[in-house]
Formats: structure tokens, sequence, C-alpha cells
């Protein structure tokens, strides 16, 4: 839900009417469709939390998915949120403190489900390439401790959210939620907008170095070397 803040030439009432409704148009489509993810989420990932967490036999796979499933779920409760964002015509009425608090939640939403399934890959490589050592070292506590831990790391990787998520009220008076990433109130001068700059690119390049590339490396490495293994034990029959 990133936006920059646009400036337009002033126009007549007639211009800005036809302009309100043509973008109300995409709006209402997305919202439509938002709350239509939101009720397919949340009752498919109900489901699958309720036999995962109660019908099931808790194991390591179990719990990997179960936690999964539950960063799912916490996503989508999300939507309604930012559906209604949507249908007011990007007018965030909810406050400061929902505008960093549910970017934050999403950011972590995103890095756990990232990190949790390159995990999932590594477990995989190791149940099929070292199967002693998985059975001596892959225990629930331990798989539970690592899973909290990177619940905590990605609650780490998302505070810029908390300290850079603000609102911003435009000229018509609608009230948006960015990023501001000035860390003075001086935000138009020269060395505080490189410095903000500068902060911007370091969030990405963490966000991209961490968040994709260095899982997906990761995941095509186990599953390539997986792949290989099955693909030679089945030479044997």
């Amino acid at each position: 839900m990133d936006q920059d803040i646009v400036t337009f030439p002033p126009t007549t009432e007639t211009n800005s009417s036809q302009t309100s409704t043509t973008m109300k148009t995409p709006h209402l489509a997305s919202a439509v469709l938002l709350f239509a993810t939101f009720l397919v989420g949340a009752m498919g990932n109900g489901l699958y939390l309720w036999v995962l967490g109660l019908k099931m036999r808790t194991t390591v796979t179990t719990l990997w998915f179960l936690h999964l499933v539950s960063c799912s779920l916490l996503f989508t409760l999300l939507i309604p949120f930012f559906a209604v964002y949507l249908l007011l015509g990007l007018h965030w009425i909810f406050g400061t403190a929902m505008c960093k608090l549910l970017n934050a939640c999403l950011s972590v939403c995103m890095f756990f489900s990232v990190f949790l399934i390159t995990l999932i890959s590594l477990d995989r490589y190791f149940l099929t390439h070292h199967p002693i050592w998985s059975r001596h070292h892959r225990t629930l506590p331990r798989v539970g401790y690592l899973i909290m831990g990177v619940w905590l790391i990605s609650f780490a990787l998302s505070t810029p959210y908390l300290v850079f998520r603000e609102l911003h009220v435009e000229d018509g008076g609608r009230v948006i939620c960015i990023d501001n990433y000035s860390v003075s109130g001086d935000w138009k001068g020269a060395e505080m907008r490189g410095l903000g700059r500068s902060i911007h690119m370091s969030i990405f390049m963490i966000r991209f170095l961490l968040g994709f590339l260095l899982p997906f490396c990761i995941i095509v490495g186990c599953y390539s070397r997986v792949g290989d293994h099955r693909f030679h034990i089945s030479d044997w029959f």
C-alpha cells in the first residue's frame, strides 16, 4: 500500500467530477476483489488451522504448516482495512497508529512466510540427504524455538514501518498513509533529502536481499538437490 505524493494542476468542477468518477471504478473493483479474497481466505485458513491444530497429531511438519497458515490468516484479517481505504478513494480514516501497525504487520507476514518456506525447503533437504542427523536433531522443541526466532527476526525487519510510516494531508483534505524517510523537521533541505533517499535505498536493498534473493537461492538450491537425490534413487529400481 505504498503511495507517492502527486500534485495535480487545478481543474474545473466538471473535470474534477469526471476524474473522481473514473477513479472510483477501479477502486471499487479492487475493493470487491479484496473483500472476496478476505472471505475465502478467512474461511480456508481458519479451516486449515482448525484441522492442523486440533485434528492432527503435532509433528515437525504440522508445526511448520500450523505457523504458515497462522501467518496467512493474519494477513487475510488485515485485508478489509485496505479495502475500505480503496473504497474511500485512498483516504485513510484509521489514524496514525493503525497506519504504522497495519503496514508493519503486512511486512511481518511477508518476511515470516518467506523465511518459513525457506526453512521448510532446508528441512526437506536435510531429511533426504542427512536422515541420521535429522532423526537426532529434528525435534519439536528445537523447531519451535526456530519458528519463534523467525517471528522475532521478521518483526525486527519490519520496524521501519513503525518508524517511517505516517499520515499526510493533501490539499483537498484527503489523508494518505505513506512512508516518510526524513529524519528531521527540515525535510526540504538538500542534505535531509539525500539522507532520506539513502535510508529508503537501504531499506529496499535489505528487503530485496533478505526477503527475496537469498531465500530464492536457498529454495532453488534445496529442491534441486532433493530432485537429484530422488532421480538417483529411482535409477536403482
